[in-house]
């Protein structure tokens, strides 16, 4: 007679020649059974991922955040490497990838997986103030001559 389960009792026993059999201790883990109960419906939360598509004769664009480049790769049927960017802030976990597109090179495609932790760094300019007295005249004295 062919092994069969029995419905009625959970499951768990097996039915060999009209005898309940419970299977061997080395088959059934614990684990593997939490982990059949949480099945594909678990999944670890991913991060954003946003691609943008501009035209533009250079491959990085000022977006107000500051990246250091970790990283190029050579792709597979384009011409144009592909560059790695990850944000400087500290604890910020962004990156970016900065590609030109093979089918129109004049496209560049960022790409950006993750979000900021931070506000938009302020930029330099902003927080220098210029003094209305040129303190430096060009020739390489500190302002008039004698």
């Amino acid at each position: 007679m062919e092994p069969s389960k029995n419905e009625e009792l959970g499951g768990d026993e097996i039915e060999v020649d009209g005898k309940l059999v419970e299977p061997s201790p080395r088959r059934r883990n614990p684990e593997i059974a939490i982990l059949n109960q949480i099945g594909s419906s678990y999944r670890s939360p991913r991060e954003p991922r946003i691609n943008i598509i501009t035209t533009s004769k250079i491959d990085l664009l000022e977006d107000g955040y500051n990246w250091r480049k970790y990283g190029e790769q050579v792709c597979i049927g384009n011409p144009n490497p592909r560059s790695y960017y990850k944000c400087t802030a500290p604890g910020c976990s962004i990156r970016k990838c900065v590609e030109r597109a093979w089918v129109d090179p004049k496209d560049v495609i960022t790409t950006y997986v993750g979000r900021h932790n931070h506000d938009v760094p302020t930029s330099m300019a902003n927080s220098h103030t210029i003094s209305e007295e040129p303190s430096f005249d060009g020739i390489g004295n500190g302002g008039d001559t004698i």
